[in-house]
């Protein structure tokens, strides 16, 4: 079966979910930072994004930096409690999860 694009980053994010905390924070960090983290994989080509998630056929494209600014801030204000930024959430998370 041929990988398709996918360019509604919500669609492609809502196609993935559930996730768990460690994996938000590493879709977070490899759009973030580019490379691999967990499950996801983000390279850059030509001013392009490209997103891809362990076991799903769709490639999710952002078409430029706004574009994945704008996905970086949308992970951070679906998942992120109380107004704070993905690193502060994470550590909360890692700290809470050894109750």
């Amino acid at each position: 079966m041929a990988m398709a694009t996918n360019y509604n980053f919500r669609d492609w994010l809502n196609n993935i979910e559930p996730l768990d905390y460690e994996n938000i924070y590493s879709l977070y960090r490899s759009m973030k930072d580019g490379g691999t983290w967990g499950m996801f994989s983000t390279t850059a080509n030509d001013g392009s994004f490209f997103v891809q998630c362990e076991g799903q056929s769709d490639t999710l494209m952002l078409t430029s930096a706004n574009v994945k600014d704008v996905f970086l801030k949308v992970l951070q204000d679906k998942y992120c409690e109380h107004g704070i930024d993905m690193e502060g959430w994470y550590v909360n998370k890692c700290s809470m999860s050894k109750l």
